[in-house]
Parts: C-alpha cells; sequence; structure tokens
C-alpha cells in the first residue's frame, strides 16, 4: 500500500538509495531515477524559485546564473556535480537521448552516481 500512495519523488529515492543498500532492484529503473530524484530535491530546496517542468539541465543553469540576491545562489558549489551527475543520467532519459532505451547501465557506475546523487541530497553524507 505505502508504494502504489507513495509520490514519484519519494519512489524514485527509495529506487536510488535502495539499490546503494543492496536492495534487488533493476538497475535501468535506478538509472532512470536519478535525474527525476535531484529535480525533485531542487523543487523542494528552493519552492518557488524553480518552476514545474524545467529540465534538470535548465534547473542547473537558473542556478549557476543566479544573483546573490536569490537562494538559488546557495547552491552555486553544486552546480560542476550537478552537471556531471546530469551527463550521466541523461542518457537514460528519451528527453535527451533517442537512444536511451540501448544505453547500457554498468553497475559500478550506477553505484556511483546513485551515491553522488544522494550526496547532494544530504549535504556531502549518504545514510
Amino acid at each position: 500500500m505505502d508504494r502504489e500512495c507513495e509520490s514519484a519523488y519519494y519512489s524514485n529515492h527509495r529506487l536510488v538509495s535502495g539499490y546503494l543498500a543492496g536492495e534487488n532492484y533493476v538497475a535501468r529503473e535506478v538509472a532512470t531515477a536519478i535525474r527525476p530524484l535531484l529535480e525533485g530535491y531542487l523543487h523542494r530546496r528552493y519552492p518557488g524559485h524553480v518552476a514545474p517542468g524545467l529540465l534538470f539541465g535548465e534547473i542547473v543553469r537558473k542556478i549557476a546564473g543566479a544573483g546573490s540576491d536569490s537562494p538559488l545562489c546557495h547552491a552555486a558549489t553544486l552546480v560542476d556535480e550537478l552537471n556531471e551527475i546530469n551527463s550521466y543520467a541523461g542518457k537514460f532519459h528519451h528527453d535527451t537521448n533517442a537512444a536511451a532505451g540501448a544505453e547500457n547501465v554498468e553497475p559500478g557506475e550506477l553505484l556511483a552516481y546513485s551515491r553522488r546523487a544522494l550526496s547532494v541530497i544530504y549535504g556531502g553524507r549518504v545514510a
């Protein structure tokens, strides 16, 4: 019942954190969950400053261009890391890669990027 009622954000968090914990999730589903997990996190961290519907790369560009008068400036130190994670995670999304379904998911690489995504969310600490 909990899974049927969970939000998309929580579902993506469960997939990524569960994969890191050794739970048996489909690697492609986990790889696909990383980008919307971070999008959801940024929407929740900066409500009203990240418009609904923005793609992850657009959100990162908005953060990079934020002035000191914007709360988004507090995420400026994450821009490089978010861009690197987006380069990886974008491979598994049809809106950025027409061949997303054919991309190989390497388990070690997926573990590393899952850890990095959660590190962004938890401020450098993976639970």
